[in-house]
């Protein structure tokens, strides 16, 4: 860091490299533990052994027994947080990243040496910037800004964000947000930490799982901030939309194997309908070839009467044998169509099936992910807090009616005299 606040980008440290075909990872496969004994000489059940997400991203391959992950590419290489293993290669943008570049949809990380503009869209490893405005960033790494975050309603990191300022943007990420200065009118929702210790938060909506560190929070003039922590809503929110878009699926899919199910019966009927047209048209068939035995004997007779309605009854037969092979190339044809349906259906079903699973895989990722670290249900304010702060964690919440100095707001457990030891929770500010 500089001495004004500002990142100097172009020292990084050492950065990870790897040659092509280097070994990168290998999945130890877990096992089942042994239940244990509590004093009072009872067992203690272990859990079942859970199977850890491991999948090789952009830039790497998977052995053949799906146990080793190697790089395919030079590059850095790169962990997320859902436990996909990439190497990603470098892409640099001299100016601004806009009319000239336009969107940028690359598989490594993204150094752009001027600002991202308002409107353009950057999908990468990791991104490095001097500032972003009012663009649409996803990325499965980090995001480094010089400047600041401004007027961008959609950050997506899987890492962490560092930045000097933001103001009016909204930011979602799975590590931690460092900002040297101020958090103005911005909603944030982290799986790790916001540090903002010599900064200033002010009229934002902030949840962070892993707690809150700032300078000053707050100032007389501005509406106050609404503070989370302990809480990983972040991660909340994403499996929420993950179990909205399961539920729209498998609705989709019943309502599919119903029209299948539907279909199917339709199919069957119509092998009666055919089979039924066709012993018409057989029996027609059959009538013809004996009429026209009795035919040539009336005529040889000079009974024209008896010829004549003898005619008028094989052409009815005809007419019937017609309608019969009209109704069973009808229902050939509408079989020919049902079975491309059931086909179009079945294949749509596997796709939403396929499509499931790959959101459950999701959900166990950010389950896992969320799981790895206990929470921290704590608000650290390094100079003041103002009063009308709402601070909510897991199972308390606190507004404050006086502001206070230099101090940690925490939520703490506690079982009072008389409650037969059920816990409550309380949130405490200390000096």
């Amino acid at each position: 860091m500089n001495p004004d606040g500002s990142i100097n980008f172009q020292d990084r440290g050492d950065i990870p490299y790897v040659e092509d075909g280097a070994f990168l990872a290998a999945k130890i496969f877990s096992e089942q533990g042994a239940p244990g004994i509590d004093v009072f000489g009872h067992e203690i059940p272990v859990d079942e052994p859970v199977d850890l997400a491991f999948a090789a991203g952009p830039g790497t391959r998977l052995s053949e027994d799906g146990v080793r992950i190697y790089a395919v590419t030079a590059g850095q290489p790169h962990l997320d947080a859902l436990g996909n293993v990439t190497v990603c290669p470098e892409f640099k943008i001299k100016g601004d990243l806009g009319f000239e570049t336009g969107n940028v949809n690359f598989d490594g990380n993204v150094v752009v040496n001027g600002s991202v503009k308002e409107g353009f869209k950057v999908k990468c490893a990791s991104l490095t910037a001097r500032e972003i405005q009012g663009a649409e960033i996803d990325i499965s790494g980090d995001l480094n800004v010089s400047l600041g975050i401004v007027d961008t309603e959609l950050v997506k990191v899987k890492g962490s964000v560092q930045a000097k300022f933001i103001h009016n943007s909204k930011i979602s990420a799975f590590g931690d947000l460092i900002v040297q200065r101020e958090i103005i009118d911005s909603r944030i929702y982290l799986s790790g930490a916001c540090i903002n210790e010599n900064g200033l938060i002010v009229n934002s909506i902030i949840s962070a799982k892993m707690g809150i560190r700032a300078g000053n929070i707050g100032n007389p003039s501005s509406k106050p901030s609404t503070l989370t922590v302990g809480v990983d809503e972040h991660t909340n929110l994403l499996t929420a939309r993950i179990d909205a878009l399961l539920d729209g699926n498998r609705k989709i899919i019943h309502e599919l194997e119903t029209e299948v199910q539907a279909l199917e019966a339709e199919d069957q009927n119509l092998h009666g309908v055919i089979s039924k047209h066709a012993y018409v048209q057989d029996r027609a068939q059959l009538e013809l070839k004996d009429i026209e035995k009795k035919m040539g004997n009336l005529k040889a007779s000079g009974n024209m009467a008896a010829y004549q309605k003898v005619v008028n009854t094989v052409k009815e037969i005809r007419i019937k044998a017609k309608k019969a092979e009209e109704e069973i190339n009808t229902g050939f044809d509408r079989q020919d169509a049902i079975a491309l349906e059931i086909s179009r259906k079945t294949t749509r079903i596997k796709e939403l099936e396929a499509l499931n699973q790959e959101l459950s895989d999701e959900k166990k990722g950010l389950l896992e992910f969320s799981g790895r670290t206990p929470p921290l249900p704590e608000v650290k304010v390094g100079k003041k807090i103002e009063s009308g702060t709402k601070i909510f964690a897991a199972n308390s919440s606190l507004t404050l009616h006086t502001a206070s100095s230099r101090c940690s707001l925490k939520e703490f457990p506690k079982s009072p005299a008389g409650s037969g030891g059920v816990l409550f929770y309380e949130m405490r500010i200390i000096s």
